[in-house]
């Protein structure tokens, strides 16, 4: 058949044993049902399309192809969770369609789905084409699926097989950059990350300066990592604020239903521009528009008023564990791992928040608090009780704030069944109260928030207008950054390196980070030396002994 079918072993893999987080998933929600790792994507087609086509097309390019959609989760002798593969999979239960009276409907339909528990007796997933009394010609292709089938780089390229093209549209997520790499105006390499640092140090000695201040950087991010990964289940919780929920568990606790909504389409090239200008990535873009805007929302809400600090607000980020260039398709399964990050929803000024969020972002990638969740993580599901398990996940989880996950969509306009897809866009719940999802489609991206009634009892418009008021913040910065520097250099900005230091502050934190070095390398050099010279001391009184006793 295709490609895909040639490359894959089409067979459920470890003898049905569920992957690590799936098992994980697997035993939260079976404490706690309101927990069942429910993903939602949606297709806004152009025109209509048959039911019988679609269904066609499910069982062809996803039953046919892919053992998750043949599968259900079942217990086994010993009580573990499994995959068991059915004969045949009734395609005409799973793929079902409805008719809304209008498109206003469709978030409360949405919404609705996350409330609604999975029949484990069937294969979990669920694809419905729903159809509008106001809009017959616009209908939504809304798929339904459980996170234990696979994490979200593989949902998106099994679901994106079901489209017109079916492996050209499957494209691997675009590779990871490195920490203080990116070019442009802003900082790129560790030899212009600290240019505001070493600029008043006479110029013959930056480039050693610049070496000392990247090694004390990289000693306290690996600190940092493992300390902060192996206590984040005792570190404080977040501060309470009216995005904060007050805990996943009890009553009324976290609602099975959720409150949903989706942003315009907006163009990618907005993001571009932004992170032209300031020499980060896309990701660092996206991030510091959730923190102004969440720093919008509190400010709002009277919480940021400058009688008391900022608030602690943290963010939990899906990591993608599979290394660059992999297919997710050879491996169907979980491969992602979950960090958070803090925001600094207190930094005033747009550029300045940028810059810290591309700071505290590049040091997550260097740091290994990743390895150290993830271990711990797994030894906790091994070692503990499924109910202990699941309490220390779920006050691990009342102490963060939001949930913040960006997808890289298809660059190129799909099409299903011969109609063009408008937009696409996706909803990944989690135990926070808010989750704000952002994909990127056919040079636009898409915002959709997802969060619990108590977080949001208004709707999520003001989240969408926050994040979108941001967004044009911070394009406003990156034009005054990018004159200036024209003006500053007389150059153009389209094709020549400027220097990286001229509108960033004195980097006070890395001579900080320095001087801490300096210090715990000499306590440790002191302790040597003391204990050195106890051991000789020792010795010498030692061998007086012995030779007095020969004597």
């Amino acid at each position: 058949r295709s490609a895909v079918m040639q490359r894959l072993e089409d067979a459920v893999p470890n003898g049905g044993r569920l992957d690590f987080m799936a098992h994980a998933m697997h035993t939260l929600g079976t404490i706690e049902p309101r927990y069942e790792s429910t993903v939602v994507a949606t297709a806004t087609l152009a025109r209509p399309i048959e039911l019988g086509d679609l269904r066609q097309r499910v069982r062809a390019d996803l039953c046919a192809r892919f053992w998750p959609f043949r599968c259900v989760v079942d217990m086994d002798a010993k009580g573990a969770p499994r995959w068991r593969e059915l004969a045949a999979v009734d395609v005409e239960a799973l793929v079902t369609s409805v008719s809304l009276p209008t498109t206003h409907v469709l978030p409360n339909f949405v919404g609705d789905s996350f409330a609604e528990p999975w029949d484990w007796s069937r294969p979990l997933w669920r694809m419905v084409l729903v159809t509008f009394a106001d809009a017959p010609s616009r209908p939504v292709v809304f798929v339904r699926m459980n996170h234990l089938v696979s994490d979200g780089v593989t949902m998106l390229k099994m679901f994106l097989c079901t489209f017109d093209g079916a492996d050209a549209n499957a494209v691997d997520p675009p590779r990871r950059r490195q920490p203080s790499s990116s070019s442009g105006l802003g900082q790129c390499g560790e030899g212009t990350l600290f240019a505001a640092a070493t600029a008043p140090l006479p110029t013959p000695a930056r480039p050693a300066a610049a070496l000392l201040l990247a090694a004390a950087r990289r000693f306290w991010v690996f600190v940092n990592g493992v300390l902060y990964g192996a206590l984040v289940p005792v570190l404080p919780s977040d501060s309470t604020t009216p995005l904060k929920l007050r805990t996943c568990q009890g009553d009324p606790g976290l609602c099975a239903r959720r409150v949903v909504g989706a942003g315009a389409q907006m163009p990618f090239s907005l993001v571009q521009e932004i992170k032209s200008a300031f020499g980060c990535t896309v990701n660092d873009v996206f991030l510091a528009a959730t923190t102004g805007a969440v720093r919008r929302v509190l400010m709002h809400h009277g919480v940021l008023d400058g009688r008391c600090g900022p608030p602690r607000v943290r963010a939990f980020f899906p990591v993608n564990k599979r290394p660059d260039g992999s297919d997710a398709l050879v491996a169907i399964g979980n491969e992602w791992a979950m960090l958070n990050i803090g925001l600094p929803v207190g930094v005033e000024g747009d550029a300045a928040r940028l810059l810290e969020c591309k700071r505290r972002a590049d040091e997550m990638k260097l740091s290994p608090e990743a390895a150290v969740v993830f271990a711990m993580n797994r030894a906790g599901l091994a070692l503990l009780p499924p109910k202990a398990y699941a309490q220390t996940t779920f006050d691990l989880m009342d102490k963060v704030t939001l949930l913040v996950s960006n997808v890289a969509g298809p660059g190129a306009e799909l099409r299903l069944l011969g109609a063009p897809v408008v937009d696409l866009a996706f909803y990944a719940t989690s135990m926070v109260g808010l989750c704000l999802d952002i994909i990127t489609y056919n040079g636009s991206f898409r915002l959709s928030v997802l969060g619990d009634p108590e977080v949001l009892p208004h709707g999520v418009e003001h989240i969408l207008h926050a994040f979108d008021d941001e967004l044009y913040a911070l394009q406003r910065a990156a034009r005054t950054r990018t004159a200036a520097a024209q003006a500053a250099t007389g150059t153009r900005s389209d094709g020549d390196q400027v220097d990286a230091a001229w509108t960033l502050p004195f980097d006070w934190l890395a001579w900080r980070r320095l001087g801490g070095l300096v210090a715990v390398a000499g306590i440790v050099a002191g302790l040597t030396i003391y204990s050195c010279r106890g051991g000789a001391v020792g010795d010498g009184g030692g061998g007086s002994g012995g030779g007095g006793g020969a004597r």
